[in-house]
């Protein structure tokens, strides 16, 4: 895997934000990576139920896994949607995060991974979600990926300069990973091209 990139709670509803993000994606289908995404704070679930409710939550972050698959799939992206409870490929136990890299190791070359924040819980053997930017810390750190790339919609520079750097999004310890190239970008970014740019280094 080359990259990570985060999908924030609101870009996660945007289907035209998500919509760059394929086209961008798709003109590199060699570069190869990880697509983290949370709950969907735009989801039509929103009047269904309290967004609180950790239900409510697993249902919207399940059916955007979904959702971003198949947007994927329609611009020819190969890609595998997973939760990180699934076959038991993320774990918590307190505070330390373990990955089953065998099963990473084993992803298809040229495919990418729509991996959401639903991890298994060992100490209770059900799912809970972890906080997006705990979970790519490790993530980063566990596969030393060289770029981290957060998506954010309609944010002011400084804010993309604040988020880029606390713990909000990307890291909990308010730092940048060693050896590690960290942007976040919004929807000009990506119309201008700034993935492509990041993609092709």
């Amino acid at each position: 895997m080359n990259y990570l990139i985060l999908i924030d709670a609101v870009s996660g509803g945007d289907v035209v934000f998500l919509k760059s993000l394929a086209t961008a994606i798709g003109r590199h289908k060699k570069s190869r990576g990880i697509i983290l995404h949370s709950d969907n704070l735009l989801s039509g679930l929103s009047s269904e139920a309290d967004p609180s409710d950790s239900q409510f939550v697993d249902r919207s972050i399940r059916e955007l896994n979904k959702k971003l698959v198949a947007l994927f799939a329609d611009y020819g992206i190969p890609v595998i949607g997973m939760h990180g409870y699934q076959k038991s490929i993320i774990q918590i136990d307190a505070s330390e995060i373990r990955f089953e890299k065998a099963w990473f190791d084993a992803i298809p070359s040229g495919v990418s991974l729509v991996l959401s924040n639903l991890v298994l819980d060992t100490s209770t053997s059900n799912r809970t979600t972890l906080p997006q930017g705990v979970l790519a810390d490790s993530i980063v750190s566990a596969f030393g990926l060289k770029q981290l790339i957060t998506l954010c919609r309609g944010l002011s520079s400084a804010e993309k300069s604040k988020k880029g750097l606390m713990n909000g999004y990307i890291l909990p310890g308010e730092t940048e990973p060693l050896n590690t190239n960290v942007y976040v970008l919004d929807e000009e970014d990506l119309l201008k091209g700034r993935m492509d740019e990041i993609l092709s280094i």
